[in-house]
């Protein structure tokens, strides 16, 4: 008798220790699955910013490629019947290329410490010509203004942009883009 009185208790002894092991056992599986939701929240959470920003640079990239292929090139003859000489049409057509490629710079992130638009034509005595504004010059200048700013939430870093605008009229109509583009952006001097 005295056996199996020995037998029952070191059976419900084993039983209760089998039965905590079990509670706790349970005890971290409900603190691991806690656990493994707060990652998987935090994980969806971190992948659903990351679509957001690609479809803004996929966005982008999409405008700037629509703004590339779709702007109609400013025809020489442009300049020329409104009585500008043909050494000016050629320094607005290399303006106009010197807007797209930093554009593109910009765009891609390849751009360097500073961006110069210059209009390059110097008159009989070797003096800075200065362009007239020119309507057709606004598309450029606000896909300029938007590649600034896709740049600095994209490309800049920590690194700040130097604007230069040389010998280009710049009315209040170019101002007010570039203005805002200013506000958004990385510039470090304009």
């Amino acid at each position: 008798e005295r056996r199996k009185i020995e037998h029952d208790n070191a059976v419900r002894d084993l039983s209760r220790r089998h039965e905590q092991v079990v509670r706790d056992l349970k005890g971290e599986k409900i603190a691991m699955e806690e656990c493994h939701d707060q990652v998987v929240r935090e994980l969806k959470g971190k992948c659903s910013d990351l679509k957001a920003g690609h479809s803004g640079l996929k966005g982008s990239y999409s405008d700037a490629l629509n703004w590339a292929y779709s702007e109609t090139t400013v025809q020489r003859d442009h300049w020329l019947e409104k009585g500008h000489t043909d050494e000016y049409a050629d320094a607005m057509g290399s303006l106009l290329n010197t807007f797209k490629h930093i554009i593109k710079d910009l765009r891609t992130g390849t751009v360097g410490e500073s961006i110069e638009v210059r209009f390059d034509l110097q008159d009989d005595d070797g003096r800075s010509v200065t362009t007239d504004h020119d309507e057709v010059l606004m598309p450029y200048w606000r896909e300029l203004a938007n590649a600034l700013i896709h740049w600095s939430e994209y490309h800049a870093g920590e690194e700040a942009l130097h604007v230069i605008i040389c010998c280009v009229e710049t009315p209040n109509a170019v101002l007010d883009v570039l203005s805002l583009a200013m506000k958004r952006s990385k510039v470090r001097a304009f």
